[in-house]
């Protein structure tokens, strides 16, 4: 379940391995030496635990705007 643009949405995926709270300090900008085709939907790099695993952070509302029968259907639904 997430929130989006005052909306609330189910999105259903095939697993989920752990959810993390993340500090404006560990995430970072995109790299310069990803290209903007690459990272359409990337809004940062974040970093988790001690190790500082990094995971791509994704533009959830860019996402779901791309696929506008999806956006209608969720829109019908509520």
């Amino acid at each position: 379940v997430l929130e989006s643009n005052e909306k609330t949405m189910v999105i259903c995926v095939d697993s989920v391995t752990t959810v993390e709270k993340l500090s404006e300090s560990n995430i970072e900008d995109i790299p310069g030496s990803i290209s903007t085709e690459d990272n359409e939907f990337i809004t940062g790099i974040g970093k988790i635990g001690n190790d500082n695993e990094l995971v791509q952070l994704l533009d959830v509302d860019l996402l779901i705007g791309q696929d506008k029968e999806l956006v209608i259907e969720l829109e019908e639904s509520e």
